[in-house]
């Protein structure tokens, strides 16, 4: 009976141990996520390694082209002043798919 009465004291023992160790753990956790933003230290105290970088909005890397929405522009095609006809010479068989095929290509100089 006597040895029940302790074995039975241990456990409640160690179970009040176990729990106290747990709410420390706890504590130790949320003291370790704790920073300058979620405590009232100093900035300075926070790690340089964890420490968030700070970004400079002028050394961003800009996107290139217009922005959306931007309306767009391009020059417009004046009415030619000389056109050159460059017709192909006829093949050896006698294909007619080198015909005038009409402009494919537009050069404007202004």
């Amino acid at each position: 009976m006597a040895e029940e009465s302790r074995q039975t004291a241990l456990v409640a023992w160690l179970i009040m141990l176990i729990v106290a160790l747990v709410k420390r753990i706890q504590e130790l956790e949320a003291k370790l996520g704790e920073d300058s933003t979620s405590s009232n230290r100093p900035p300075s105290t926070d790690s340089p390694h964890t420490r968030p970088k700070r970004t400079d909005p002028s050394q961003e890397p800009k996107r290139r082209g217009a922005r959306k929405g931007h309306p767009g522009h391009s020059q417009t095609m004046l009415e030619p002043t000389e056109e050159h006809h460059v017709q192909p010479e006829m093949c050896a068989c006698g294909c007619p798919d080198l015909e005038d095929q009409g402009i494919f290509y537009t050069h404007q100089e202004v």
